[in-house]
This record gives structure tokens, C-alpha cells and sequence, in this order.
């Protein structure tokens, strides 16, 4: 559950600005009146966690910036963004080890719920940035957070990327094993089919034959699974190729 936004009684906020302010959380906003500037910014979030958590920062008419949590002056604020861009670099480093599906999938939840705060702070601080153009401190704040946002949309895209790129290379290994399976299973298909039809306790007159009966009707069930085994698959390669033809040319240019 979120918690209730309360201004800091002891911050001398005009009362337009505390009017504006719902007990909700809300979007990451900059509001401004009389000089006054209150950011209202949420806290790095955790994975997979739909609670937000604010942080207000207030710069008054002088220009000196103070927090709710984070001290006074504008370092606190660039210890804000600081936080976003340190855990963005955990996530890199995490996507540069990953292998499996299991660690794109893990990357993936990680960098989602930041790369959204981050997004949404850059926009709140940029818009602080347009109602006091002159603060230079805030400046560099905004060009920190933008950079966190894009490095951490792009480590989405990656996650995302690899994710698919493991699980198609996983369908494929598993299509081509299912492959060699019936490749194996058309060739001895005859074999069995003759094993199971003489092997029957009836009387089918091979029982006393010569032993190159046996061994004509292993060569002869080997040969017919082959012949089914080229014809099949040639058949599917001939389908391949006839798709490939029909299939229309795309320009590029």
C-alpha cells in the first residue's frame, strides 16, 4: 500500500503548492508557484513490487534546495538519481553474465519497474529544469537521469531480445532431436512391422526356412525404411524450396 504524501511542516511551501498535493502518490511531478519549486520523485523501486515509495525535494525562492530524506542542497537530489544509475550498472553487469532464458527472464523483471521510474523522473526533473532554467546543479540531475533512462530502456530491449533469442535456439534444438528421433523411427519401422507380424504364434510356413530368409527380411525392411525415410524428407525440402519461390521479394532500399 502506498503511503500518504505529507509535505514537511517545517518547509515554507506556499499554500497553492500544498493544495495541489494529494494524499495519494501519484505520477513524479514538479509544481511550482511564487519561486517556490516542490519535485515530488519516487524512490528506486524493488523488483516485481507495485508499491511506490516518494521522495520530495524543495527549493525555495534563494535557491537552495532541500529533502525529506537526503540532506539539503542539491546533492541530495543528485544522490536521488545516483541510486537509479548505480542500480542500472547491477543490471548491466547481470545481462553481460546471462546465458539462459531463466537469467534474461530474471533481467527482465529487474530493469522493468526502474526503467519505468526512471522515464517518469526524467520527465518531472526536465520540467523542473524548464521552471528554473538557471539552476546549473539541476541541469547536471537531468542529464543524469536521462541517461538512466535510456541505458535502462535499452537494457529492456536487450533482456527482451535475448529472452527470445534463448527460447528460439531451445525450440530449435528440441525440433532437431524430435528430427533425428523420426528419422530413426521411420528407418526401423518396417523391421518392427515385420518382427511384430511374424513373431505371432501362428503357423506362416518361415519357421523351418534357411537363415538368409531371416537376413533378406532384415535387409529388405532396412531398404523399404530408407527409401520412406529419402521420400519424406525429400518431399518436405522440395515444399521448402517451392515456399521460398512463391515467397515475395522485399525492397530494402
Amino acid at each position: 500500500m502506498d503511503r500518504k504524501i505529507v509535505v514537511p511542516s517545517r518547509w515554507q511551501v506556499p499554500k497553492s503548492i500544498r493544495g495541489s498535493v494529494s494524499e495519494v502518490p501519484g505520477s513524479q511531478r514538479a509544481l511550482e508557484a511564487e519561486g517556490h519549486l516542490l519535485l515530488i520523485l519516487h524512490r528506486l523501486p524493488a523488483a516485481q513490487s507495485g508499491r511506490r515509495e516518494l521522495r520530495m525535494f524543495w527549493r525555495n525562492p534563494d535557491g537552495k534546495w532541500e529533502s525529506d530524506e537526503l540532506g539539503s542542497g542539491i546533492d541530495a537530489l543528485r544522490k536521488h538519481v545516483t541510486e537509479f544509475r548505480r542500480r542500472v550498472q547491477e543490471i548491466e553487469a547481470m545481462e553481460n553474465r546471462a546465458t539462459s532464458a531463466d537469467d534474461y527472464f530474471r533481467i527482465r523483471s529487474e530493469v522493468a519497474p526502474v526503467y519505468r521510474a526512471a522515464k517518469n523522473m526524467s520527465a518531472a526533473i526536465s520540467r523542473a529544469l524548464e521552471l528554473c532554467p538557471d539552476d546549473r546543479g539541476l541541469l547536471v540531475c537531468r542529464n543524469v537521469a536521462a541517461s538512466v533512462e535510456r541505458t535502462s530502456e535499452l537494457l529492456k530491449d536487450d533482456a527482451t531480445y535475448g529472452l527470445e533469442y534463448t527460447m528460439t535456439k531451445q525450440a530449435e534444438s528440441q525440433a532437431l532431436a524430435s528430427r533425428r528421433l523420426n528419422l530413426i523411427a521411420a528407418v526401423f519401422f518396417p523391421i518392427m512391422a515385420f518382427s511384430s507380424i511374424f513373431g505371432m504364434n501362428i503357423d506362416h510356413g518361415f519357421e523351418h526356412r534357411a537363415k538368409w530368409v531371416f537376413w533378406l527380411f532384415v535387409t529388405g525392411g532396412i531398404t523399404v525404411g530408407l527409401m520412406m525415410t529419402t521420400l519424406v524428407f525429400s518431399r518436405k525440402k522440395i515444399r521448402t524450396l517451392r515456399s521460398r519461390d512463391i515467397a515475395p521479394e522485399r525492397n530494402y532500399k
